[in-house]
């Protein structure tokens, strides 16, 4: 097991994780992003989506090509993210974030398919 890969899952579930709670449980800051960006009807999809990435990425720690599927599928949430806040014009904090967490999953995902 690629100890890489293992604290990067780790750490991109729990971010996955919290973000889903933070979606489900309708946080006044998550509200003004996902209208702010024109995406507030897909909340709950969203919400899914990064809650089934961090069961994903956990499991993929004993199946590493789920592993790595999951962590290809976030590099493409996190750069969409990305390409949603460049298109609301966000400065560069509210844009940062999900940039820093798609290279982190690119990261998970080289680890995942080079162990």
């Amino acid at each position: 097991m690629s100890i890489l890969y293992l604290v990067l899952a780790v750490l991109l579930a729990g971010v996955c994780a919290a973000a889903a709670a933070a979606d489900l449980t309708r946080q006044p800051q998550v509200l003004a992003t996902v209208q702010r960006l024109g995406v507030a009807h897909l909340l709950p999809l969203l919400a899914t989506v990064k809650a089934l990435a961090a069961a994903g990425l956990l499991v993929g720690i004993a199946v590493r090509p789920l592993g790595a599927v999951t962590a290809a599928a976030l590099t493409l949430y996190f750069a969409l993210a990305v390409a949603f806040h460049l298109r609301a014009n966000d400065t560069l904090g509210e844009s940062a974030p999900p940039a820093v967490f798609s290279l982190l999953s690119a990261g998970c995902l080289v680890a995942a398919v080079g162990s």
